[in-house]
């Protein structure tokens, strides 16, 4: 088995810098697999077959990989919690909700990582932003003013994040709890690039796309933290990132 695992590209634009790395890299992409481990997207809201023209690009680019014949694993993050028949149906990936899988004889739980994340308030947002009443808000704005109203919600979230340090912590103390029944917790949501070994399992932490361009890379039973150069594709091999390793 070959596969990758990232998260948190946060794509708004197809002109944005690390947009344009992501689908070259994805484009060069020889593997079984990709999951993609939540918040591909900055916002998304499915309204039918509709696709917003600054992401049209990352749409026809995650068509190309399904047609490459690789399998796709989509799941949604906090900002694009709402993927489902359109990537589904005309894409032709698995969307998926947080999941334990068994990938060459290695059991993994797979997650965005917000799970770890208690604070009330963060707790009632999460709930408000998956609930019927903000379903239907969403089908009477129609795409044009619920796209609006995601993307004034994706600037407030930014500018109201836990702070890293808290939310890593909540992260390897919910790792080391789902580790009782796993081999190793994979999630991204922090933006920190980490392995971090425990008694009973790993947890790998994805880092983002943004300004790491990092993934977790699965091949012949090994895993690897890696991260993406310019020149990978000119033949090179992408370099293990030097995370912090912590036990």
């Amino acid at each position: 088995m070959h596969a990758v695992f990232f998260s948190d590209a946060h794509i708004r634009s197809a002109q944005d810098p690390h947009s344009v790395r992501l689908i070259s890299w994805l484009d060069n992409l020889e593997v079984d697999r990709i999951y993609i481990l939540g918040d591909l997207f900055d916002y998304w809201w499915e309204y039918g077959d509709y696709v917003p023209t600054e992401l049209q690009p990352l749409f026809d680019c995650l068509l190309r990989i399904t047609r490459r014949g690789i399998e796709l694993f989509l799941l949604g993050g906090n900002r694009d919690f709402a993927l489902g028949t359109l990537f589904r149906e005309r894409v032709g990936a698995q969307v998926v909700c947080a999941h334990v899988t068994v990938l060459d004889g290695i059991c993994f739980r797979l997650a965005h990582g917000d799970e770890a994340d208690k604070r009330i308030g963060y707790m009632a947002t999460r709930i408000f932003l998956r609930s019927k009443p903000f379903a239907l808000l969403m089908k009477l704005l129609g795409p044009r003013k619920g796209y609006s109203l995601l993307k004034r919600f994706a600037k407030e979230s930014r500018q109201h994040m836990t702070s890293q340090e808290a939310l890593v912590l909540a992260q390897e103390k919910w790792a080391c709890q789902q580790l009782q029944d796993v081999d190793v917790v994979v999630v991204g949501h922090s933006h920190r690039l980490a392995e971090v070994t425990f008694e009973n399992g790993t947890l790998y932490q994805l880092g983002d796309w943004i300004s790491l361009c990092s993934y977790l890379e699965l091949k012949d039973g090994a895993l690897q933290l890696c991260q993406f150069t310019e020149r990978s594709n000119e033949g090179r091999e992408d370099h293990r990132a030097d995370s912090p390793h912590r036990q």
